[in-house]
C-alpha cells in the first residue's frame, strides 16, 4: 500500500516538474496571444494538446510494456525528433504568415476573417495537437515500478500523471495569459504572429538540440 502512495506521489511530482519545461506551456501562451483567442478557447485548445501529450506517453507505456524498454527509447527518441521538427515547421509557418500580413500592411485581426471559422477552428486544434505531439519519456521508470505492484498501482500513477499534467498544463498557460493582458504590448500587438512564430520554431529547435 504504502509503496503505491509513494509511486503515485512520485508520478504527480514528476508531472508537475516536466510540466514546467516550457515547451509545454509557452507554445500554446504564444499562439493564443498572437491569435487572440479568448480564454476558453486558449484553455480548450492547450487542454486537447495535453490530451494528446498523454495519449502519446501511454502509447510509449504500452510500447514498453510489449517489445521492452530498448526499442520503446528508439520509438521515444524518434518521437522527440518528429516533434522537435514540427515544432519548428509550424513556428516558421506562422512567422512566414505574420510576416506576410505584416508586409500588407492590414490589421491581423482583418486577415483572419478572411477564412472560414470552421476550417480555423479545426487548424487551430490541429495545431495544439502537434504541440502536444511528442511523449514523455521521463514518466516510463514510474510507470514500469508500478506496474510491478499490479494493476491498482499502475492505475493510480497513471491517473496522477494524467491529472497532475493537465491541470498544470492549463493553469500556466491561464496565469501566463491572465498577466499578459495586464500589459499593452505594442510590438506584440505589431509582430504578434512573426515574433510568436519565431519563438517556437526557437523552442523546437532547443529539443532538438538538448533533447529535452
Amino acid at each position: 500500500m504504502w509503496e503505491t502512495v509513494v509511486l503515485t506521489g512520485a508520478a504527480a511530482t514528476a508531472a508537475i516538474t516536466h510540466t514546467l519545461i516550457p515547451d509545454h506551456w509557452m507554445p500554446y501562451v504564444l499562439m493564443a496571444q498572437a491569435k487572440r483567442w479568448p480564454m476558453n478557447k486558449s484553455l480548450r485548445v492547450t487542454g486537447f494538446g495535453a490530451i494528446v501529450h498523454l495519449s502519446a506517453t501511454t502509447l510509449l507505456g504500452i510500447l514498453a510494456a510489449v517489445v521492452g524498454s530498448e526499442l520503446s527509447k528508439r520509438y521515444s527518441a524518434w518521437a522527440e525528433l518528429v516533434g522537435g521538427v514540427l515544432l519548428i515547421s509550424f513556428g516558421l509557418y506562422f512567422a512566414w504568415r505574420g510576416w506576410r500580413t505584416f508586409q500588407r500592411g492590414r490589421h491581423h485581426h482583418d486577415h483572419l476573417h478572411e477564412e472560414h471559422p470552421h476550417a480555423l477552428e479545426r487548424s487551430d486544434f490541429a495545431l495544439g495537437a502537434i504541440l502536444g505531439s511528442r511523449p514523455c519519456a521521463e514518466a516510463l521508470p514510474i510507470f514500469f515500478a508500478a506496474s510491478m505492484l499490479g494493476v491498482f498501482s499502475s492505475l493510480a500513477a497513471v491517473g496522477a500523471w494524467v491529472l497532475v499534467t493537465v491541470v498544470s498544463m492549463l493553469g500556466i498557460v491561464w496565469l501566463s495569459l491572465k498577466s499578459l493582458r495586464h500589459f499593452r504590448l505594442d510590438f506584440f500587438e505589431k509582430y504578434g504572429e512573426l515574433s510568436s512564430g519565431l519563438l517556437i520554431a526557437l523552442v523546437g529547435g532547443t529539443i532538438l538540440l538538448l533533447g529535452i
